[in-house]
């Protein structure tokens, strides 16, 4: 059977569906696809990814990847090839790439971020790196912001410890300020524009979403994903005990007695796509059936919930169509919708032929579903007590 993909991401054109799976015996593979076909445009062997990016500076593609074995690698892609330039060691695991103008911009698990030129430079000894910044705690996310007037760049950075900073670019030890909110990790950042407005908006451990203005450093609004995800709820997001053996088992009583046990949940992925009137947000509650949908203008709505066949791995938006990667036997591992009047639906057409295509063309197989490389490590990134998980 087919081992579900992990990363699922876009062009910034939306021409190109950006899939990659890899199993726990380190087999992993990148598809460039044509969202409109599922033809394979290109295919190669790579180093175990946890993070891609793509972007076109100039006449250039660009597609950098993050892997377990803590290289960054940068690949241009040229008449559907993908040609390495180079390759870099990073001191510590990874946990984000953003590309800025000419540059890679990456964050680790130590908590610094690095620039990488995109070049043919050899690379340098990771011992040599110098941090553009860092945080005391491990970091979770980056990205590269720009402000158009007046046109300045910056880096927004997320930890583990609830904080969001926003730093200067690429003079980065020089602070703007910090987008203060949060209670728990934050463990998604994503930029969005509207009436020609950047906008910011986060995710993390407290099952909200934090909308910014990040450039103000003012937080617009909150939406709280629980109503919309509890029914998806199960065990896994069952909150953890930090009481003894015996106050557990008390605990088990009760539940058995219906009282209801109490939920903690994290934000795995959140995507955008904008609609005639607002920009609507989906988001990927981790280890959930569901894909919840959130219009936001000036303020935050519900606007849909998208229920799934079984707990959603990944998603990417790619033009009009939703493609999600799906933790599913069978090869039912990757449904497709299309956004039409402000509404996520099924597209049957493309499920029948496009995603028919990309299953297919998955290259990495295990012999049943016991066999596939854990999906579910956000809530990894909880405190308990005084400690980390």
């Amino acid at each position: 059977m087919k081992h579900p993909f992990q990363i699922l991401t876009s062009s910034t054109d939306g021409k190109l569906l950006i899939a990659s799976a890899s199993s726990p015996s380190n087999e992993s593979s990148l598809l460039l696809l044509s969202p409109e076909s599922g033809d394979v445009l290109c295919q190669q062997n790579v180093p175990q990814p946890i993070y891609i990016n793509y972007s076109e500076t100039g006449p250039d593609k660009v597609l950098i990847t993050a892997d377990v074995d803590k290289n960054i690698t940068i690949y241009k892609l040229e008449n559907n090839e993908l040609h390495q330039l180079k390759q870099q060691p990073m001191p510590k695991r990874l946990s984000g790439i953003s590309i800025l103008n000419s540059d890679a911009i990456v964050c680790d698990s130590l908590g610094d971020v690095y620039q990488i030129t995109i070049d043919t430079q050899p690379a340098v000894k990771k011992e040599d790196l110098k941090p553009l910044l860092g945080h005391t705690s491990p970091l979770t996310a980056v990205v590269a912001a720009q402000y158009k007037n007046p046109p300045k760049s910056f880096l927004i950075t997320s930890d583990r410890d609830e904080h969001i900073r926003v730093s200067n670019y690429p003079k980065s030890y020089v602070i703007k300020g910090f987008l203060y909110g949060h209670t728990q990790f934050v463990s998604q950042i994503h930029l969005f524009e509207i009436c020609k407005e950047s906008r910011l908006v986060s995710g993390g451990g407290e099952g909200k979403l934090f909308f910014w203005d990040w450039f103000r450093e003012v937080l617009i609004t909150e939406f709280d994903l629980m109503p919309y995800v509890e029914e998806y709820l199960h065990e896994f997001h069952i909150k953890k005990s930090s009481k003894t053996k015996e106050e557990q088992d008390v605990q088990k009583e009760q539940e058995v007695e219906n009282i209801q046990p109490k939920y903690e949940i994290g934000v795995q992925k959140i995507d955008s796509i904008e609609g005639e009137d607002g920009v609507f947000i989906v988001t990927l509650v981790e280890n959930t059936s569901c894909l919840v949908v959130v219009h936001f203008t000036d303020e935050a709505k519900h606007a849909q919930t998208i229920q799934l066949a079984a707990p959603a791995v990944t998603f990417a938006i790619v033009g009009n169509k939703l493609f999600v990667s799906l933790d599913a036997e069978n090869d039912n591992i990757l449904t497709i919708y299309k956004f039409v009047d402000g509404q996520f639906v099924n597209d049957d057409e493309a499920q029948s032929s496009i995603a028919e295509r990309i299953i297919s063309a998955n290259p990495i197989n295990v012999e049943d579903k016991s066999k596939f490389a854990p999906f579910y490590s956000i809530n990894q990134l909880r405190k308990r007590g005084n400690n980390y998980s």
